[in-house]
């Protein structure tokens, strides 16, 4: 998620100090408590309401914009801590490993249905056969 705003301006608006938000978006900070998260959320997505109409024109084609609610938001963020990585880090590797998924089992039904078109010298009957 990208807003064009940097801690210092997350600390001043959900009223923790610098060092706890530096501390707790780190890669291998703090654990973001329930509430320190949802104080988060709350002042990103005010931001991002009020920035609203500009946005879609803001964001480049190679970009992706993705609006979630805050629990599924929070969930992403605890995942991201717990695998001691940044959110925009833990994001690209999930999307990049949920592509390779769907590729690899678009590949695997190809296959299979190649596999089924083609006969095995036991399976195949002639004409003269009862």
């Amino acid at each position: 998620m990208r807003i064009g705003k940097d801690r210092r301006w997350l600390a001043e608006k959900s009223g923790y100090s610098y060092f706890s938000v530096r501390d707790c978006l780190a890669p291998e900070g703090k654990k973001l408590s329930k509430r320190m998260r949802d104080r988060f959320l709350e002042e990103i997505r005010k931001e991002e309401l009020g920035d609203a109409s500009s946005a879609a024109t803001l964001v480049p084609p190679d970009r992706i914009t993705v609006e979630v609610d805050p629990e599924r938001m929070g969930k992403y963020l605890e995942a991201a801590n717990y695998a001691h990585q940044d959110f925009k880090s833990w994001a690209i590797h999930e999307l990049n490993r949920a592509a390779d998924e769907w590729l690899a089992e678009k590949n695997r039904a190809k296959i299979n249905i190649v596999a089924d078109d083609v006969k095995s010298p036991e399976n195949k009957t002639t004409d003269n056969q009862p």
